[in-house]
């Protein structure tokens, strides 16, 4: 995410944050447990739909100045429902609203990799790829999944990424962060493609 924009949003709620070190200092972590603190914090700056469609502009614009020609990022529309009560799919046409213009004033294609949160659970997941499935090859290339490895397991979520699969989607998964290599060796037993972060 670009500093200066979030910087920009940031100002106008946080009168302690003001400037872009102040923000680099409050994004920083050191645990797992505090990244996800600075996210869930983050997230709060982005309330409207908007945000988002200026935020995917504004970063691929940035990416394709520093020569970038495709980029597949991840985004995770269910956290903006939980605090803001956005709909999901509300998120995703956003952001494909913003990469469009990006695309068209610099030439940088993208395609999103939804994740699907494994914190919120299987039966959510399942909803969510149901949300997300109208915009497969509209956009959306692939479906993650981030969050708390080990409290949430790849494998319970092995149906889901059967079902993407037979969808269509691509499938990639945080594996490795924090609980070690049979996390990864469970994610591509999991149905995974990917495996994203990978730290073992």
């Amino acid at each position: 995410m670009a500093i200066s924009w979030l910087l920009e949003r940031v100002r106008r709620r946080d009168p302690g944050v003001t400037t872009p070190e102040a923000l680099r200092a409050r994004l920083a972590f050191r645990t797992f447990d505090e990244f996800l603190a600075c996210w869930v914090w983050k997230c709060g700056f982005l309330d409207r739909y908007e945000d988002f469609e200026s935020l995917a502009e504004s970063v691929l614009t940035d990416l394709a100045a520093q020569g970038v020609v495709h980029v597949e990022p991840s985004i995770s529309p269910g956290d903006y429902e939980k605090l803001h009560g956005l709909e999901g799919a509300g998120v995703v046409e956003a952001v494909l609203r913003g990469a469009e213009r990006a695309t068209r004033v610099h030439g940088i294609t993208c395609g999103l990799v939804v994740d699907l949160i494994r914190d919120h659970g299987p039966k959510t997941a399942a909803r969510r790829l149901d949300e997300i499935t109208p915009y497969r090859g509209q956009g959306v290339v692939a479906v993650g999944l981030g969050g708390s490895e080990g409290r949430y397991p790849p494998g319970l979520f092995a149906e889901v990424y059967a079902e993407a699969g037979r969808r269509g989607f691509h499938r990639t998964a945080h594996a490795g962060e924090v609980a070690g290599p049979a996390s990864v060796q469970e994610t591509w037993t999991g149905r995974a493609h990917r495996v994203g972060k990978g730290d073992v």
